[in-house]
């Protein structure tokens, strides 16, 4: 972990140009807004959100004719550097595909995905709070529900 602790990134900041990663070894990694490439025909969106089995939702872009993640949290492979504002980044970096590469497609559901308003490209904070509230209501449900179902089955209870 010392070895590769020297190529993790220290800071993350979004402009005009594209997206930069400043690591601690003073490197500094960047994905420009022009190296971002159209994709094959059978693909339809060249930016889009994409759910890995174990994992958050990322955002992916085609580079050099292959789909590349764009990463704005958890960059750092120790974990000592946290994106506290990895949602403004995101936004900043989808509007700025709009803004300078027009000619690419962003698929509709990005801005759902990870909820930004489509005409002010902010963080909608009331959808993903109202979101998280229905996930945590359904999950009590769902509990009392199996203490309902094993208190009048078997008799006894998982909680009192």
């Amino acid at each position: 972990m010392r070895r590769i602790k020297g190529n993790s990134v220290q800071r993350i900041w979004v402009n005009e140009k594209g997206v930069f990663y400043e690591k601690i070894n003073g490197t500094v990694t960047s994905l420009h807004y022009d190296q971002l490439e159209s994709s094959q025909p059978p693909v339809i969106y060249n930016v889009f959100p994409k759910t890995f089995r174990k994992g958050p939702t990322v955002l992916r872009v085609f580079v050099d004719g292959k789909e590349q993640t764009v990463s704005f949290e958890n960059t750092d492979v120790v974990y000592s550097y946290y994106t506290g504002n990895h949602r403004e980044l995101r936004s900043l970096f989808i509007q700025g595909i709009q803004l300078f590469r027009p000619d690419l497609r962003i698929a509709p559901y990005v801005y759902s995905s990870f909820y930004i308003n489509p005409k002010t490209f902010e963080f909608d904070k009331k959808e993903y709070r109202k979101t998280i509230i229905i996930i945590l209501v359904f999950m009590i449900l769902i509990f009392l529900g199996i203490e309902w179902y094993v208190h009048n089955r078997y008799g006894w209870s998982l909680l009192f």
